[in-house]
């Protein structure tokens, strides 16, 4: 059976290698990974995965999707969307698009879709990617456009429930789903080995990165702009500057920028190490602080490690259906559940993080 893993971003990746090593209905199978190129180092991570053999074919397919323009050419790249993927593919390679019987990928964006529509009759199993995928496994709205052109062009593949979901922690997700899959976890030489194909800087040597050994307290920052939050940068610069100097990171979202975040007198982690992997060297004395991130739980759902946790999105006013319930459902793992805390005010917020300094 052959299947294909659609990446595109490097947890995308990490994940893909992780199951195609450790899972038992996977590791056995032919086994190809196609990633789109719009991450830093992926041409480097791609050399790495065809020197270790992992997959037996790797594909880099350039960025097409950044000429979307219009809901019209993103239906248009679907439609023609096996021929712009060969098109794109970089050193002449080409896919074989109907030897495929299972298509792995971790969000419903237009790129995977294409090989959705592309690779009839096949199975699509979706890998976690992040906290999105516990709330709901489709982010896909249900436009007019797209639901006709899903009826009368894509045979009504585009919304089709997939037939598997791969979790970290299955007892997080908040919908009914019948057939969900664990991830394996990660150990100590796994951890290394992926660190050695997705760090590709001092010549495929993993840079050994001390921020967060050495640093208390790690903000991490969230593009809350994008929602709309006017009032976002007054708000943030006040936490960020209560936060104290001395033992105190900030590790940016990658769509932000680093200009954005130099000013502070903080240190700036601008390195594009995994912070999936880089988690696994931290402690249960750590301060994790942000509004709602990912970030936030993964120490917890792929190590079982407890650092305190601070979500700040209250202080925000950011409101996301079902995320209490998600918010929830970490605090109840927790077998010390006095380390999370979700401030109101920015008052409590510089009240919680000195009472956690001088413990």
């Amino acid at each position: 059976m052959n299947n294909i893993f659609v990446c595109e971003t490097s947890y995308h990746v990490l994940n893909s290698i992780n199951l195609v090593l450790n899972d038992k209905e996977i590791k056995n199978k032919n086994n190809d990974i196609v990633i789109l190129d719009i991450f830093s180092g992926c041409d480097e991570m791609a050399e790495i995965l065809i020197d270790k053999k992992i997959f037996n074919n790797v594909y880099i397919v350039k960025d097409y999707t950044k000429f979307y323009k219009s809901k019209f050419y993103k239906l248009f790249c679907l439609v023609f969307g096996k021929k712009l993927i060969n098109n794109y593919i970089k050193d002449g390679k080409k896919i074989e698009f109907s030897k495929y019987k299972n298509i792995y990928f971790s969000s419903y964006t237009y790129f995977a879709m294409a090989f959705v529509i592309a690779i009839k009759n096949s199975s699509c199993i979706i890998v976690e990617d992040g906290l999105g995928t516990y709330l709901n496994y489709s982010n896909l709205q249900k436009t007019f456009y797209l639901e006709f052109f899903d009826n009368f062009f894509a045979n009504k593949s585009i919304f089709k429930k997939p037939k598997q979901i791969y979790l970290y922690e299955p007892n997080f997700i908040l919908y009914n789903f019948e057939n969900i899959c664990k991830i394996p976890k990660l150990n100590s030489k796994m951890i290394y080995e992926l660190k050695l194909i997705t760090n590709y800087k001092d010549n495929h040597n993993y840079k050994d990165n001390h921020n967060y050994k050495d640093n208390k307290i790690i903000y991490f920052t969230q593009p809350l702009s994008e929602r709309g939050i006017l009032s976002f940068d007054e708000v943030e610069t006040e936490l960020l500057n209560s936060l104290p100097k001395s033992n105190s990171i900030i590790k940016k979202h990658p769509r932000e920028l680093v200009k954005n975040y130099e000013n502070f007198d903080i240190k700036l982690d601008k390195n594009n190490n995994i912070w999936e992997l880089e988690c696994f060297d931290i402690n249960d004395k750590k301060i994790l602080i942000s509004a709602f991130s990912t970030t936030l739980f993964t120490p917890k759902i792929m190590y079982d490690m407890e650092p305190y946790l601070i979500f700040t999105y209250k202080i925000f006013n950011v409101k996301i259906d079902n995320l209490e319930n998600i918010i929830q459902k970490i605090i109840a793992s927790y077998y010390d559940k006095s380390k999370i805390f979700i401030p109101k005010t920015i008052d409590e917020f510089k009240k919680t993080i000195k009472n956690l300094e001088e413990s």
